[in-house]
C-alpha cells in the first residue's frame, strides 16, 4: 500500500503504481472484490489477532514474537533461539 503524506493509505497511488508496471487495473479491481478475497483477508485478521501483532514489521524467530525492533533485538532473538536448539 502507498502511504498519503499525512501517513494515511493511499489506494490510489497504489493503483497508479500498479499500472505503471503493467497490471491491468480495471481487472485487478474486480478481482479485488471477491468472496474469495474477503476469505483470505478474514483469515490474515484472525491469525494477525491470534499471534497478537500490532503493527509492522513484526518479526518472529522460531515462532517467538520479537517484542522490540531493531538489528540488535534481532540478532539476540536469533543467537538466543540457535542456543536454544543445541
Amino acid at each position: 500500500m502507498q502511504w498519503g503524506a499525512d501517513g494515511s493509505p493511499d489506494p490510489e497511488s497504489a493503483w497508479a503504481v500498479a499500472q505503471e508496471v503493467g497490471l491491468d487495473i480495471a481487472k485487478a479491481k474486480q478481482d479485488a472484490v471477491t468472496p474469495e478475497v474477503d476469505a483470505v483477508l478474514a483469515q490474515d485478521v484472525a491469525d494477525v489477532k491470534a499471534v497478537g501483532i500490532t503493527g509492522t514489521p513484526t518479526f518472529f524467530v522460531n515462532g517467538k514474537l520479537l517484542p522490540s525492533f531493531g538489528r540488535k533485538q534481532l540478532e539476540d532473538l536469533v543467537k538466543a533461539e540457535v542456543a536454544a536448539s543445541k
